[in-house]
C-alpha cells in the first residue's frame, strides 16, 4: 500500500510540473471573453505541403502512437489519467467562457445563433451550380480517390469537379456530400459548395489538353468513346440528363492539406498545435452523427486567400464528404466502420484469443435497407466508442468539454432543421430519406444523451435587470431542454460570492433555473461583481454533479452585467 502511495505521489508531481508549464489563465481581470482569433494576419504564400495518403496512413497507425509512448509528458499524463490522478490535457484555443473563438478554421454559426430554413438548405453556396443551360467543357480528367470524374468549366467561367455515383449505388454518394456539406457548414467549418447537378451528355465538350491513363501507364487524349465509356454505367433520368455531384472550385491558391496534429511551419498564424484546437477535437462528435469515417489529412486542404481587406493568409477546409452517412464513395462503407479502425489491432487479437467465439455487436445488424443510403444505423451507433477508419489524433485528445461542445452543436440541428437539410439530397425514394432523417435523429439524441451525462451541462448564463426587485441571474439545463432528462426532481446548489467584500451566500433551487443576486445595491456608484459556482442533482441520485463556475461583472456604462468567464469541472 504505501509503494502504491509512493508511486502514486511521484507522479502526481512529475505530473503537476508537466502541467504547469504548459498551463495558460483564461481569466485576465474584468476583460471580455474574446470572440475573434487573431490568426488572419497577412503572410507571404507558403509553398505548400504535400499529400501522401499512404504515407498519413502508416504514420497515424504506427509513428504517431510510437511518439506518443516516447514523450513523458503524455506518458505521464495518460498513467495519471488511468489512476484517476489528473484528466486530459484540455484544449488552449479557448476564450475565457470555454469556448472557441472564430477563426480560419471555425466560424460560430448554428450552434449559437440558429440559422434559418432558408440559410440552412443554402449552406455554403454562393452560386446554384454550374450554368446548366450552356456547354460545359472538360478541362482535366479526375481519376484518383473514390470516384471518377472531371473538372469543368461551364459557360459562365466557373470551374467545379463532377464526380458520380458508385454502379449500382445511385444517389449515395451524391447524397450524402451534398447533405454532410451543409450540415458541416451550419456546424461552423469552412467547407466547399457541392451541389446535386443533372446534365446531358451531349452538353460535355473535351478540352484539347485532356489526358486519358492507358494500361501501359503512359497518357493520350481524351475522346468521345471514353466519355461515353466512363458514362455508361450511370443511370438516366427520364428526360436523358445523368446525376452528378457539383464541387465548386475553392478560391484562392491550394498550399496542400492541413494535419490532425502539429502546426504548419510554413504559416506564421498557425500557433497552436492542431490536435490541441477544440474545433478539430470536438469534430469527432459531428463526425460521429454524420458518419464521416474518412476525416483525414487527404480529405482536408488549405487554401491561401485574399479578404477584402486585401490580407492574404490560409484559411482551412474540410472536402470530400462522399464518405459519409452509409456511403463509401463508390460503394456503402462496411458495417465496422465507425465501430473499429479498419486495421484495428485491439478487435484483431480479441478474435484471435478468443479463436473464433469474439463476435462484434454490429456484425449481425441488418441495417443496408436503402441502396440509396448504404449502411447507416442508429441501434449499435454508440457516441463513446466511435471512431474514424484511421486513428485521429485530435479525436484522440478529446476531453468531456470538447465532447459536450461538439454535442451543443448537434443538439442545435431540430428534427425540422434535419429534414430540410436531408431534403437537399434530392433523393428520389420518399422512405428512403424518411428513413435517413429519422436515423439521424435518433443518432442525435444518443449523442447528446451520452455527452450530456458527462459535465454538468448548465449554459446560456444571462443576468436580467427586474427593476426594484434587483438582478436575476438565469441559466438552461440542456439536458432538460433537450429531452434527455427527467423534467421533475432536478435541484441546483449555488454558491454565489460578493467579490466586492467577499460574503459567501449558498441558495437551493428545486426545478428552477433563476435566483436573486444577493446584496445587489451600489456603493460608490457601482454594483458588486460575482463568483458563482453550480451544482446539479438528478431525481434520486444522491450526489450532486460536478461544478460549472461562473464570473459576472457589472459594466456601468451599459448598466447591465456581463458573463465573463465559465469554467467547468469534468
Amino acid at each position: 500500500m504505501h509503494r502504491i502511495q509512493f508511486i502514486r505521489s511521484i507522479i502526481t508531481l512529475l505530473l503537476i510540473l508537466e502541467i504547469s508549464g504548459c498551463a495558460s489563465t483564461t481569466l485576465n481581470n474584468r476583460r471580455s471573453p474574446a470572440w475573434n482569433e487573431d490568426d488572419r494576419n497577412h503572410i507571404p504564400k507558403p509553398e505548400g505541403n504535400s499529400e501522401d495518403q499512404i504515407w498519413d496512413i502508416i504514420d497515424h497507425y504506427f509513428f504517431y502512437e510510437i511518439g506518443k509512448a516516447l514523450d513523458i509528458g503524455w506518458t505521464m499524463r495518460k498513467i495519471g489519467y488511468e489512476l484517476g490522478i489528473v484528466g486530459k490535457k484540455e484544449a488552449v484555443n479557448l476564450n475565457s467562457v470555454d469556448d472557441t473563438p472564430n477563426s480560419s478554421w471555425f466560424t460560430h454559426r448554428h450552434g449559437t445563433k440558429r440559422l434559418t430554413t432558408d440559410e440552412l438548405i443554402r449552406g455554403p453556396d454562393m452560386t446554384d451550380g454550374p450554368e446548366a443551360s450552356g456547354a460545359i467543357t472538360i478541362i482535366k480528367g479526375k481519376f484518383e480517390g473514390g470516384s471518377l470524374g472531371f473538372i469543368i468549366i461551364d459557360s459562365r467561367g466557373d470551374k467545379y469537379v463532377l464526380k458520380f455515383d458508385g454502379p449500382g449505388w445511385y444517389e449515395m454518394a451524391s447524397a450524402a456530400e451534398v447533405i454532410t456539406t451543409k450540415f458541416f457548414y451550419a456546424a461552423g467549418y469552412n467547407v466547399p459548395e457541392n451541389h446535386i447537378f443533372y446534365f446531358h451528355a451531349s452538353q460535355l465538350i473535351i478540352g484539347p489538353k485532356v489526358m486519358v491513363p492507358t494500361p501501359d501507364g503512359r497518357k493520350r487524349k481524351m475522346t468521345r468513346e471514353d466519355l461515353a465509356e466512363m458514362l455508361n454505367s450511370q443511370p438516366k433520368r427520364k428526360d436523358g440528363k445523368i446525376r452528378s455531384v457539383a464541387s465548386k472550385w475553392l478560391s484562392g491558391v491550394s498550399v496542400g492539406p492541413f494535419h490532425f496534429h502539429g502546426r504548419r511551419k510554413d504559416d506564421p498564424n498557425d500557433r497552436v498545435e492542431h490536435d490541441d484546437r477544440r474545433e478539430l477535437r470536438g469534430l469527432r462528435v459531428l463526425s460521429s452523427w454524420l458518419g464521416d469515417t474518412d476525416r483525414r489529412m487527404a480529405n482536408t486542404l488549405d487554401m491561401y486567400v485574399t479578404d477584402e481587406n486585401d490580407k492574404s493568409y490560409i484559411k482551412h477546409y474540410l472536402i470530400d464528404m462522399g464518405s459519409t452517412l452509409g456511403s463509401n464513395w463508390g460503394r456503402p462503407h462496411p458495417p465496422k466502420y465507425g465501430n473499429e479502425y479498419a486495421l484495428d489491432l485491439v478487435n484483431i487479437s480479441k478474435a484471435f484469443l478468443m479463436a473464433g467465439y469474439y463476435e462484434d455487436p454490429w456484425d449481425y445488424t441488418d441495417s443496408m435497407h436503402y441502396e440509396s443510403i448504404g449502411w447507416f444505423e442508429s441501434e449499435v451507433f454508440d457516441p463513446e466508442k466511435w471512431v474514424a477508419v484511421y486513428p485521429n489524433p485530435a479525436s484522440e485528445n478529446m476531453t468531456y468539454r470538447d465532447a459536450y461542445w461538439g454535442s451543443k452543436i448537434v443538439m442545435a440541428f431540430t428534427d425540422e432543421d434535419i429534414e430540410a437539410i436531408v431534403k437537399t439530397g434530392n433523393l428520389s425514394d420518399p422512405i428512403a430519406e424518411r428513413y435517413l432523417i429519422e436515423t439521424l435523429i435518433k443518432r442525435r439524441n444518443k449523442i447528446v444523451s451520452y455527452w450530456f451525462s458527462k459535465v454538468n451541462p448548465l449554459d446560456e448564463f444571462h443576468v436580467e435587470n427586474s427593476g426594484s426587485d434587483g438582478y436575476i441571474f438565469r441559466f438552461t439545463d440542456m439536458a432538460l431542454r433537450a429531452g434527455v432528462v427527467e423534467p421533475d426532481g432536478n435541484k441546483y446548489t449555488v454558491r454565489v460570492t460578493n467579490l466586492r467584500d467577499n460574503t459567501v451566500s449558498k441558495i437551493k433551487l428545486a426545478d428552477d433555473n433563476s435566483f436573486l443576486l444577493p446584496s445587489t445595491r451600489k456603493s460608490n456608484g457601482t454594483l458588486p461583481d460575482f463568483e458563482i459556482e453550480i451544482r446539479t442533482q438528478r431525481g434520486t441520485q444522491d450526489l450532486f454533479s460536478k461544478a460549472v463556475g461562473i464570473n459576472i461583472v457589472y459594466r456601468e456604462k451599459r448598466k447591465e452585467y456581463e458573463v465573463i468567464s465559465i469554467r467547468r469541472e469534468s
